[in-house]
């Protein structure tokens, strides 16, 4: 996961993004950068391009922005052991939109059962609409009436499942990026996210990642 500083060299606005690698897959996925020849790339057009904005990473965005270009998350509770997780605090990278955000990582270990749990809570000063993404070349199949998403590789016998604990009402959605010339194409990445269109203040989303 990344803490850190929106304004070092060549950074996207991605604060509290991940990637996911398990049995030797990736399953949450970073874009990376794109066509360095882009008009305005390095100037103030680059925040408009998919895989530098906010929306283009494994990221919580509210009403679409971006976060705080000048913003700083740290990690401001850590524990290792067994059963281990981080916090990272990411008010400042949303402080147009919140009070206080958080988004901790959870690693539990149950007598040989693994679970990634990534866990977000925003206290935000207006209701409004906010989405919580992830980009995967995984396949991806839906059940449980939108709140679970079983994602699988063709080559591979494991599959991982994604189960949305929150917000209650939530349900997963799936697309297709489809980024063509002059951009990076994106061949084969979906991106598998939940929407709430009319959040309370205090909005929380959590997705449990397992092994099946």
């Amino acid at each position: 996961f990344k803490d850190g500083n929106n304004t070092v060299g060549h950074a996207h606005l991605d604060l509290g993004t991940f990637i996911l690698d398990w049995f030797g897959k990736r399953w949450a996925m970073e874009l990376g950068p794109d066509n360095y020849s882009l008009p305005g790339y390095f100037d103030d057009k680059r925040w408009n391009y998919l895989r530098l904005k906010t929306e283009g990473q494994n990221c919580f965005v509210i009403e679409g922005e971006n976060q705080n270009r000048e913003a700083i998350a740290p990690v401001v509770s850590f524990k290792k052991g067994s059963n281990y997780f981080a916090t990272i605090n990411l008010s400042e990278a949303y402080k147009s939109r919140v009070e206080e955000a958080t988004r901790t990582f959870f690693v539990k270990n149950r007598k040989g059962h693994k679970a990634v749990i990534v866990s977000d809570l925003l206290t935000l000063k207006m209701p409004v609409p906010a989405s919580w993404n992830m980009y995967t070349k995984a396949d991806i199949e839906i059940t449980d009436g939108g709140r679970r998403a079983k994602l699988s590789y063709p080559d591979l016998e494991q599959k991982i499942a994604l189960q949305l604990i929150k917000p209650d009402s939530a349900r997963f959605n799936v697309s297709d990026l489809k980024l063509e010339k002059p951009f990076i194409k994106s061949d084969g990445v979906r991106k598998l996210s939940i929407r709430v269109m009319n959040p309370k203040k205090y909005l929380p989303f959590e997705v449990r990642f397992e092994a099946e």
